[in-house]
């Protein structure tokens, strides 16, 4: 037989091996694997902060005029309502006598602190009790200017004691619009309802979500690199598996966010009895 002849018999027998892409043809059985459908869900990075439990609002009731404490009608712990009459002080003036003054709460609480004793003179504008707003109570938290522009006010924050969360949660009530610029810090205050868990001076950790994140999110374990491009195996209708190019987002932990590239719906593979080539046909199993 002509060498010709011979080289082109070869050619043809090696050229029915391939498919037109270029790929050798599947026979056999289709592969079995095992597939996740994908599905929207939130991802989010945390970080925690720590502070004490404070009141709701600190009012300090101060002297109407300069003269000497008369009497109180309160103590420390007893709650008061507006109006309730605090104390009473005359002026006192050397020669002269002047009517006792009544000096009533012009808020709700309880009474934290009385500074002075019966008897004792003060001057106009000094502290004489401290009452608190306790029908709620806050965190003040210093958050730091890489976290900042990822929280905003009525955001929700869970509250730790340690490791162990609260059923209770937090809500931001007010943000700083400046930092402390000797630290570089900002303010955040947070919103507690009072309840048992929660009392003031208790320290708790106050756990904030960011770089929040809606849409498709697989483990990074499933996706595959190739050639600087980063594919995912996609079951197609036909029943066969699709390397299909995805774009990836951020990184949360063991998982990563995917831009684009597979729609909610669509089922991915997570595990396949050996490895598949594209086009390949598949088997899903439980």
């Amino acid at each position: 037989m002509p060498k010709n002849l011979n080289f082109l018999l070869s050619f043809l027998l090696l050229l029915g091996l391939f498919t037109s892409t270029g790929f050798p043809q599947t026979s056999g059985a289709p592969i079995k694997v095992r597939v996740v459908t994908a599905t929207p869900s939130r991802a989010f990075t945390e970080v925690i902060y720590g502070a004490r439990v404070e009141p709701r609002d600190r009012i300090d009731i101060r002297a109407p005029l300069t003269g000497v404490v008369e009497d109180f009608f309160i103590k420390e712990g007893d709650s008061v309502k507006m109006g309730t009459v605090l104390f009473t002080m005359r002026r006192d003036v050397t020669g002269r006598s002047f009517q006792a003054v009544e000096v009533k709460a012009d808020a709700e609480g309880r009474v934290a602190a009385v500074h002075l004793r019966r008897g004792e003179s003060i001057s106009e504008g000094g502290r004489v009790i401290t009452l608190i707003d306790d029908s709620s109570l806050k965190i003040v938290i210093l958050v730091s200017d890489r976290d900042i522009s990822e929280i905003k006010v009525s955001d929700r924050c869970d509250l730790l004691n340690g490791a162990t969360p609260l059923r209770t949660q937090g809500r931001i009530s007010r943000i700083a619009l400046e930092p402390d610029y000797t630290t570089g810090l900002f303010e955040v205050e947070l919103a507690i309802p009072k309840n048992p868990e929660v009392w003031i001076g208790r320290f708790l950790r106050v756990k904030i979500k960011k770089n929040l994140f809606e849409g498709i999110v697989v483990e990074s374990s499933h996706l595959s690199r190739r050639y600087g491009k980063i594919y995912l195996q996609v079951i197609k209708e036909n029943g066969t598996m699709e390397l299909r190019e995805v774009v990836t987002g951020r990184v949360y932990g063991q998982r990563t966010a995917l831009l684009s590239g597979i729609k909610a719906g669509e089922q991915y593979i997570v595990w396949s009895e050996r490895r598949l080539n594209d086009g390949e046909p598949v088997e899903i199993i439980r």
